[in-house]
């Protein structure tokens, strides 16, 4: 008798258990659906161009991500070579690094030394683009940024990496730490900081980013969309680039070396469907500047027949979920999504919920995650699940 009875009572504890389960357990989600379909590719043609060395790029506005890509195929594209005064966007974003300025800061004055003046004579001497500096003038962070930005002079560039580092071998340690931290693994900086040396390369592609890092840069991005500016010595410098405010053009830079040819790289503000995006564009190893601004201008009037933007509002529904005790809900982005993307390379959609919830959702909880290439965006569901009943569970226990 006892023996029974003590089975009973393990019986008895075991049922108790299951049902103490079925009731706390989550309960699982029976399907969801997701209602976005990928956009359907279309022809790329800006290799149709052939264009010898060139890029085009892109800022994701919802990430701030950058993505650029080289035009044609073949070492001509990938080959690290000479960038010439392209590589003072180095130069400047490296010092705005450790002495950063907003817009419409003036920084710290700067007095020249005589070394400063005696190089700007180097400078003349040898051809190089200059800006007149004197011993003892006064002049400002930003105005050296200017004179290195608009009138690209070499001098200028030396000058403000050796008082920002100390030396030009502090430069060129902290230039290849900002290099590493960006992913630039194809460039590397030469024996100055102006781009002169050959020694400084690149590709392609990361002057792309270098340049779109340059436009994200607010002060960097005022200084290049100035036509001229003033210098302590009242000399006036004017840009180089000849296509500012051109199509949207708002920045850009110039650089010329035997080595190099003639480079121009820009950014551009476009309008892609209804959306504003930053672009890039870059022209190389060209044989006159006028090639070199044709080339560029292509580029960016190209932008708008092969970029795409994939835009959800935030308040779109991208699908359902159901679950078997109640009638399916619509799952809404919890916020806005932009993903620009190439016209052949459509981006890739995924959506992540969790295969279980807790007894009840309210309203506008977040089930899961919807990604876009590189973008990720919450799903919410708009009114909620009820509670499932623990009679409903009994009955049903798999659930």
């Amino acid at each position: 008798m006892r023996k029974w009875w003590g089975s009973v009572v393990a019986v008895a504890c075991i049922v108790a258990i299951y049902i103490c389960y079925c009731l706390l357990r989550p309960l699982q989600v029976s399907s969801i659906t997701i209602d976005l379909d990928t956009p359907s590719p279309g022809d790329f043609t800006m290799d149709d161009l052939g264009l010898w060395r060139a890029a085009v790029g892109y800022i994701n506005p919802s990430t701030g991500s950058i993505q650029c890509r080289a035009l044609g195929e073949g070492e001509n594209y990938t080959v690290p070579r000479a960038t010439a005064s392209l590589a003072k966007l180095i130069t400047v974003q490296v010092v705005l690094d450790k002495y950063p300025l907003a817009a419409g800061e003036s920084g710290p004055l700067i007095t020249m030394s005589g070394d400063d003046e005696a190089r700007y004579w180097w400078t003349v001497n040898i051809g190089g683009s200059n800006a007149r500096v004197v011993t003892g003038e006064q002049i400002s962070e930003r105005q050296l940024i200017e004179g290195i930005l608009l009138a690209s002079a070499n001098n200028m560039a030396d000058s403000l990496a050796i008082w920002a580092f100390g030396s030009m071998d502090g430069y060129h340690q902290a230039a290849n730490e900002w290099l590493a931290r960006h992913g630039l693994t194809s460039t590397t900086v030469g024996g100055d900081a102006s781009g002169f040396d050959p020694a400084t390369k690149s590709t392609p592609t990361d002057l792309c980013k270098i340049m779109l890092l340059a436009a994200e840069e607010p002060i960097l991005a005022e200084i290049m969309a100035e036509p001229e500016a003033t210098l302590p010595t009242g000399d006036v410098i004017h840009t180089t680039n000849q296509l500012l405010g051109q199509n949207g053009i708002f920045a850009g830079k110039t650089g010329y070396t035997d080595e190099a040819g003639r480079g121009m790289v820009v950014a551009s503000r476009q309008i892609i469907g209804d959306t504003e995006i930053v672009v890039a564009g870059v022209s190389l190893s060209n044989d006159s500047y006028q090639t070199a601004f044709d080339t560029t201008a292509q580029l960016i009037a190209a932008m708008p027949q092969n970029l795409r933007v994939l835009n959800l509002n935030s308040d779109v529904s991208v699908g359902e979920i159901a679950a078997p005790w109640t009638s399916n809900r619509h799952i809404i982005t919890a916020h806005g999504l932009v993903v620009p993307y190439w016209v052949d390379k459509p981006p890739m959609i995924t959506a992540t919920v969790a295969d279980t919830i807790g007894d009840s959702l309210s309203p506008n909880s977040i089930i899961g995650r919807l990604v876009v290439d590189d973008s990720e965006v919450n799903l919410i569901v708009t009114d909620g699940l009820p509670a499932a009943t623990a009679s409903w569970r009994l009955a049903h226990p798999y659930y």
